[in-house]
């Protein structure tokens, strides 16, 4: 089971004898499928991921954020002539165990902030699904970096700390990168 099922954490706060009528509601009634539904909403959203969180992530670091997947099929259901590419399907892979965006942005050779704008600015609709298709590897690793800083905000602090204020900020959308 993935992040977006609820029914494994349901089953561990339940005793064995409630475990049947748990996992009955949970597929009935509960479930959320975050990363079914959040692919169908096309609006702006920003993701925070907390570095260490204790709950979400499987070892308590970034790399075992289960809200990486969440991320990913956001990200290859919005953008698949970028996302869906091999190469920067893992290079995202490393950069989502990172958790400071310096070294994310080194990996790419000559990454262009106003390339990424040009691109998106071309697009008709947003988000477009053939945003990347018949570009290079290193133009896509440079569009997927810039989406990727758009839509994640990384937040030192488990799951139980409050968040800052600073993080409360509204998701991007194209028209705040494209002069009219």
């Amino acid at each position: 089971l993935c992040f977006h099922e609820n029914q494994r954490q349901a089953v561990v706060s339940t005793q064995s004898t409630g475990e049947s009528v748990t996992v009955n509601c949970c597929r009935r009634y509960f479930n959320l499928h975050n990363a079914a539904l959040l692919p169908k909403y096309l609006g702006p959203i920003r993701f925070i991921r907390r570095n260490t969180d204790e709950i979400i992530s499987t070892n308590g670091l970034a790399s075992g954020n289960r809200g990486n997947q969440l991320i990913l099929a956001v990200l290859e259901s919005r953008y698949p002539g970028i996302f869906k590419d091999k190469d920067v399907e893992d290079v995202l892979g490393d950069w989502l165990e990172q958790t400071n965006p310096v070294p994310r942005r080194y990996s790419i050779e000559n990454y262009s902030p106003e390339f990424c704008v040009e691109q998106i600015a071309k697009s008709a609709d947003f988000p477009d699904p053939n945003l990347g298709v018949g570009l290079n590897r290193d133009q896509k690793l440079s569009l997927a970096y810039y989406l990727l800083t758009k839509h994640l905000s990384d937040c030192e602090g488990g799951h139980n700390n409050p968040l800052p204020r600073k993080y409360f900020k509204r998701p991007w959308k194209k028209s705040d990168d494209i002069v009219q």
